[in-house]
């Protein structure tokens, strides 16, 4: 991305913002969130997803709408579905993200069994090396 690109993309957020919802990014990724408590949060946070979507399309920028899902935090509201273009968003009830499975209560649990399920799975292959090397003397 260049410099001029990076600059139409901070405006591109501000402009995200003047639709009362909060972006974060993260090199190229951008997460949009508001605190549902009617259609009309609704509706501000559809249109700024055609926001994103229509700045994505003028600077020829894909969106992987197979990676984009929406996660209710707390209590779920009973609501249409989200559309970037004409897919509509998954709703998930846990998701991972930069590394960190979050999930729409916001419990550690599940971050806590995948990270000691991967531990426990090295500390399995680690020790079969070890065994293996021990055998063949």
């Amino acid at each position: 991305m260049t410099v001029f690109s990076c600059c139409n993309f901070r405006v591109a957020i501000r402009f995200l913002e003047q639709h009362n919802v909060k972006v974060k990014l993260f090199a190229d990724d951008v997460k949009m969130y508001l605190k549902i408590v009617n259609d009309v949060c609704m509706q501000q946070l559809q249109l700024a997803i055609n926001a994103l979507t229509n700045w994505a399309q003028e600077w020829q920028l894909g969106i992987s709408v197979d990676k984009c899902c929406v996660l209710n935090i707390g209590t779920e509201i009973t609501a249409s579905r989200l559309y970037p273009d004409n897919s509509a968003l998954r709703v998930l009830t846990q998701t991972r993200d930069l590394g960190i499975i979050v999930n729409n209560s916001l419990s550690r649990t599940a971050h806590v069994m995948d990270m000691l399920a991967r531990h426990i799975g090295v500390q399995l292959l680690f020790s079969a090396c070890l065994l293996l090397k021990t055998l063949s003397y």
